[in-house]
Parts: structure tokens; sequence; C-alpha cells
């Protein structure tokens, strides 16, 4: 495998259609995961469409992110990144439940409020880019 820069579109939009197909199933995990990894692109990508440098690892860390879309997004209102980063340390909390703590259940309403909260961060984000 070849070592490029990746496009954040590509793995936002790829991790959005797992997502999508993973609804429904009994793969409620691998879905919470997915929705966490497709918002995560998606703002990155709306980060690089504003001007942000990456650090040199390429992507920032996901403790950064809600710092980032704060300071960074402001073609939304203060109250809109306040949300969009709300949502985005919401998503990972379930993601990290998701991948790391198998002795809790994933609901699929857990997966219903995962998506419906991604689906929120890609439009906040498209919104951020225009």
């Amino acid at each position: 495998m070849a070592a490029t820069r990746p496009d954040w579109e590509v793995v936002a939009s790829e991790s959005f259609s797992a997502v999508s197909s993973l609804v429904g199933t009994e793969y409620r995990r691998t879905a919470l995961s997915r929705a966490y990894y497709a918002s995560y692109a998606k703002v990155v990508a709306a980060l690089l469409d504003n001007g942000v440098t990456m650090p040199a690892r390429g992507n920032p860390s996901h403790q950064s992110l809600p710092g980032l879309i704060l300071t960074h997004l402001t073609r939304l209102s203060q109250g809109r990144r306040n949300s969009l980063s709300a949502v985005v340390m919401t998503l990972y909390r379930l993601r990290i439940v998701a991948d790391y703590q198998p002795a809790l259940v994933v609901g699929a309403d857990d997966v219903r409020i995962g998506t419906g909260l991604m689906r929120q961060v890609f439009r906040d984000a498209k919104e951020a880019m225009s």
C-alpha cells in the first residue's frame, strides 16, 4: 500500500456508506465506530478546506478536534460550532464504548442516535465548507 495524503472526503464518504449498510444489522459496534470515523474525516476535510494546517502526523488528535472546530470553522455561528464540537465528542465517546468496552451493551437505539449525530456532523461540516 503506497503512502499518500488521504482524501478525507473519500474516507468520510466510505465510512458514511458503511454505516448506512450496517444499520439494522447485528454489527452495531462497527456501525458506531464507523459513524465516529465518518464524522472525524468529514470534520478534518472541513478544517483543511478552511486552511488549517495539519500536524506532522497528518491529522489532528481526537482530543484536539473539538478545539479546532471551535477555532477554525468560523463559517458556522458560535452556537453551531459549540454544538458540532459537542456532537463530535459524543460520537467519540460512543466509539470508545463500541471499540473498547465489550461488557457494555450497544443497542439499536445507540446506533440510531449515532447515525443521526453523524448526519448532523455531515450537514454542519458541509456548511462550514461552503
